[in-house]
């Protein structure tokens, strides 16, 4: 395997962790499932929509775009079914989880915009 791949690989794999770790910061540092109001929620999902531009605009690949936003909210997720205690009887974090997953969607739909309108920028400006 050449130095190049191997550059190559570790530069992809420090952006997507790097990426996703990022997301899942803004998850904890906002999270909006214990605030009440909307506070909470419109800066989640504002600094969530900021995150997966930024991701789009910096990657390389579309690929690359929609598997870090996915390994973002594929963490927050996570932390929301497994860390955060639910009650007994309290179905309703079924629900937020399944919220999540389609708002999961849409970020990946944001970064993957983003990401054609920058590859598109950058053609015009070397062309």
């Amino acid at each position: 395997m050449s130095r190049t791949v191997t550059t190559h690989r570790v530069t992809t794999a420090l952006f997507v962790a790097g990426g996703a770790v990022t997301q899942l910061a803004v998850w904890l540092a906002t999270r909006p499932d214990t605030g009440s109001g909307d506070a909470r929620l419109v800066t989640w999902l504002t600094l969530e929509a900021f995150v997966a531009v930024v991701i789009g605009c910096a990657a390389g690949a579309r690929r690359l775009a929609g598997w870090t936003v996915m390994g973002g909210w594929t963490l927050q997720v996570l932390h929301y079914a497994l860390v955060v205690p639910h009650g007994e009887d309290d179905d309703l974090w079924g629900v937020l989880t399944q919220i999540q997953l389609l708002l999961a969607a849409l970020a990946v739909k944001l970064t993957l915009v983003a990401h054609d309108v920058t590859a598109r920028a950058r053609r015009r400006s070397q062309g």
